[in-house]
């Protein structure tokens, strides 16, 4: 699927994108793909998130930006186990970032 974002806010399109995205991870197509790609574009210092998606990766279901900020400031206040223990996917990818 190749999606081109329209030049204006559309909520029609964002109605229908969301819906597009939803199907394909009810699916689950978009989860295998990206677990089966992970390990192998870490190779290239490349990461993509095993579930498919950051919204995943975080629990959320609000494909909106406010939902990420209001999550990334939660993790910027946790301990480093809290984050382990809340989001293992999050702590992974800090982790892989550091080594």
């Amino acid at each position: 699927m190749h999606w081109i974002a329209p030049s204006e806010k559309d909520t029609a399109s964002a109605t229908l994108e969301k819906r597009l995205w939803d199907t394909d991870i009810r699916h689950g197509s978009q989860v295998k793909i990206a677990a089966a790609e992970h390990g192998k574009l870490r190779n290239y210092g490349i990461c993509v998130w095993k579930q498919g998606t950051i919204e995943d990766a975080l629990g959320v279901s609000d494909k909106g930006e406010e939902a990420i900020q209001a999550i990334e400031q939660g993790l910027a206040a946790m301990k480093k186990a809290d984050v382990k223990a809340s989001y293992p996917s999050v702590a992974e990818f800090l982790d892989w970032l550091t080594t």
